[in-house]
């Protein structure tokens, strides 16, 4: 994608290309061009469950 990019493919000509929207194309090249150290910050992490077990536990009805 970086390479197509460098050769002057838009974002919404590459995500057609690949079936992914523009926006995640410029996120997924904004990403790859940034300097490692701040690929790191950059991401974001979702979170893994529940905040509390009991959450999980608790059915309703």
């Amino acid at each position: 994608m970086v390479l197509l990019a460098a050769e002057g493919w838009s974002a919404p000509h590459l995500g057609a290309h690949l079936g992914w929207s523009a926006a995640t194309v410029r996120r997924v090249l904004r990403a790859a061009l940034q300097p490692r150290t701040q690929q790191h910050r950059a991401r974001r992490r979702r979170p893994q469950g529940p905040r509390d077990a009991r959450a999980q536990l608790q059915h309703p009805g």
